[in-house]
């Protein structure tokens, strides 16, 4: 059905422009126009006029961020015009996508912000940002207290200072937010990483890069071995992964005065074998050794921390990175994701024939049965 209209050619450019996601040429196609201007070729020119006005209100980019953005009538922050801002100075600052500054005003999420000084205002890690007059937090919040001049954040590490404190930075479960602390009484002039290891320290006190002190520690006698350990005269300490990023752990009995490393993350003392801060039990400490992640004694068999029950150590055999046997068994080795965390799963192959067993490729074998996936035994019958 076709609808009849009089109209000027005011009114169907207004009318255009106000319907414009229904397209220009739809709506020419499915509505009869009749203008009052003489000209024969005035469809074309509204198609022109339209086509332009198209163009002008096309938004692009600045600085390929996804929410400033600028067409012919200006800047836009999540495609809201952004009065005054001047277009030809105007830069995205930062990788948030929140600080944007022109050749007038320093601007905070698409709105002039009043607190920054345009002169010296600069981007800083994890989103912090500042200027000669204060230090802002990822929120754009002024963070009182905090001297702007000799602020700086200790790299790759949850560690900032200025003249007169140490501050730790926690990032909030489930949440992309930084919060700081002060941590009192630490000289921030002398605060630094230790040997570029996950300790740092001021001189006096120790501290883990999780921002908890290391209880005790003898910075006298502090030793820190390869990136998993260290030791004073009286205690050894383990750095391990969690799901919240590493942590320091002390080794309880385990004796600092013979305490060595081994490789690939062992480590054993006179009376233990060690793999972080955990006891590898059956291992006795003079007679290991190492074959990639894997540690074998007289007694056991290991996978970093992840005991391989009952394997034989004088027959045992590497065969690829997901499959291991010896005379008796076959194991198959998978990474388990639960939630955020990732860890290590050994399992049996059930029923397989490990005399015969062979790899096929990294998940799928077979022995004189049949063919075995993963820790699958073979098709019974």
């Amino acid at each position: 059905m076709c609808y009849h209209y009089v109209m000027s050619k005011q009114n169907v450019i207004a009318l255009i422009i106000l319907l414009g996601g229904l397209g220009i040429s739809g709506l020419l196609a499915s509505v009869n126009y009749q203008s009052n201007d003489n000209s024969t070729d005035w469809w074309t020119k509204v198609h022109n006029e339209m086509t332009a006005e198209s163009r002008k209100r096309e938004l692009f980019p600045i600085d390929g961020s996804d929410f400033y953005k600028k067409n012919y009538y200006g800047i836009h922050y999540k495609g809201k015009l952004i009065e005054g801002a001047d277009i030809d100075t105007f830069f995205v600052m930062d990788r948030s996508q929140n600080i944007a500054q022109d050749r007038n005003f320093v601007y905070w999420k698409g709105e002039v912000w009043n607190d920054a000084d345009l002169l010296t205002i600069e981007v800083l890690e994890n989103n912090y940002s500042k200027d000669r007059n204060h230090v802002y937090d990822p929120d754009g919040k002024i963070i009182d207290g905090v001297d702007p001049e000799t602020f700086v954040f200790i790299p790759n590490s949850p560690f900032a200072k200025d003249k007169n404190n140490v501050y730790i930075y926690a990032r909030k479960i489930w949440q992309d937010e930084l919060k700081h602390t002060v941590i009192p009484g630490l000289n921030s002039i002398s605060f630094l990483r230790i040997d570029d290891s996950y300790f740092f320290s001021d001189g006096k006190r120790v501290f883990g890069e999780n921002g908890r002190e290391v209880e005790a520690a003898n910075i006298d006698k502090f030793i820190i071995l390869g990136n998993k350990y260290a030791h004073d005269n009286a205690r050894v300490w383990a750095v391990t992964e969690t799901p919240f990023g590493k942590t320091h752990v002390e080794i309880k009995g385990a004796d600092p005065h013979t305490f060595e490393l081994l490789g690939n993350g062992y480590a054993r003392d006179k009376n233990s074998v060690y793999y972080g801060e955990l006891r590898l039990d059956g291992l006795k400490n003079a007679y290991v050794e190492i074959r990639q992640d894997f540690i074998l004694g007289d007694n056991a068999v290991y996978h970093k921390n992840k005991r391989l029950m009952n394997a034989d150590y004088k027959t045992f055999e590497i065969l690829n990175k997901t499959y291991v046997k010896d005379k008796n068994r076959v194991w198959f080795i998978r990474n388990v994701e639960v939630m955020f965390w990732s860890e290590i799963w050994i399992d049996e192959v059930l029923n397989a024939d490990a005399a015969t067993f062979e790899v096929d490729g990294p998940n799928i074998g077979h022995d004189k049965n049949g063919i075995i996936r993963e820790w699958n035994g073979p098709p019974k019958g």
